[in-house]
């Protein structure tokens, strides 16, 4: 029995990116509600974009602004944490968008500009996103940012 294919993602990873090359048009993220999200993909086949974590943030931070708005730091920790319970509980199909190396998708073209004016990137320790399992095995451990790059991180 096939089961139905649904993008689960942490926001920013290249939902889109998947649903567009892939033609799944279901999707969810991961900072849903728990019980929302469980009901959601249970009984689904789960494609799940994936991006290193510096690139992530960086992209959160073009997106949002901390002027209006406080800026979402739990948010982006619990869709981190949540996809690692996912993880855990199913058989999740990573697919790493930022090394253009999965053989299902042949057009590694960006979707979207990218352009999103002038931001800042508030700080914050990306340190123990590396430490979860499947950040790990995909891209390794934390490496330090250069000196220069360090007040940006």
């Amino acid at each position: 029995m096939t089961r139905e294919p649904i993008i689960v993602s942490i926001p920013h990873t290249g939902t889109r990116f998947l649903q567009e090359r892939l033609g799944v048009e279901k999707y969810v993220h991961t900072h849903s509600k728990w019980d929302s999200l469980y009901k959601r993909v249970k009984d689904k086949k789960i494609i799940a974009p994936l991006r290193n974590p510096p690139d992530v943030w960086k992209s959160w931070a073009r997106r949002k602004n901390p002027k209006t708005e406080p800026f979402p730091y739990a948010m982006f920790f619990s869709a981190w944490y949540n996809m690692h319970t996912l993880d855990m509980l199913f058989d999740v199909d990573f697919i790493c968008v930022d090394k253009c190396a999965d053989e299902r998708i042949t057009d590694w073209t960006p979707i979207g500009t990218g352009d999103y004016g002038p931001y800042s990137k508030p700080l914050i320790e990306l340190r123990p996103l590396y430490y979860l399992p499947y950040v790990r095995q995909r891209y390794g451990s934390w490496q330090a940012p250069a000196p220069d790059l360090q007040a940006a991180q």
